[in-house]
């Protein structure tokens, strides 16, 4: 896959005028679960393909249940590696789409929730839950509730 045959495909959907809300792209980029550090070399910028074509972009690694990654590679699933990618990518919420920081998970055994909540909170554009509720004590009931209610508009993080 290539970044003209993706460019040629959102042409053919509008062109064709397919009730298509939601374009995944998922072009092999990552070698292994959380590696997006390293270009496939498909694309000199997936970013500069994106820009004008998606409405929300995902903009920090896979959140997890625990803050540090298990192995120590900020890349893996882990909250630290999510808020770090989320921050540093907070100024192209609004410029260029909106943001989505991943996952609200606020069930009990999340390890430090409360501040991931705080993270999705600042500057989360697009935001989902993926805790089953029934799972959810008070707090992570009341946390996702409000979370999902009160999404920013698409306006730059200040």
């Amino acid at each position: 896959m290539t970044a003209a045959d993706i460019e040629e495909n959102v042409a053919a959907i509008h062109e064709r005028e397919l009730p298509v809300d939601v374009i995944q792209v998922d072009d092999g980029w990552h070698s292994g679960i959380g590696d997006w550090l390293t270009l496939s070399g498909r694309f000199s910028s997936l970013e500069a393909l994106t820009v004008g074509l998606f409405d929300a972009m995902r903009v920090c690694a896979d959140v997890a249940p625990h803050w540090a990654p298990l192995d120590g590679d900020p890349a893996q699933p882990s909250q630290q590696g999510a808020v770090f990618s989320t921050v540093g990518r907070a100024f192209r919420h609004g410029q260029f789409w909106v943001n989505d920081p991943d996952c609200i998970v606020g069930r009990p055994a999340i390890e430090r929730r409360e501040e991931w909540a705080d993270v999705v909170d600042r500057y989360g554009g697009l935001r989902i839950s993926s805790d089953r509720i029934a799972y959810l004590d008070d707090w992570g009931l009341a946390t996702t509730r409000r979370l999902l209610e009160t999404t920013p508009p698409p306006v730059p993080f200040a």
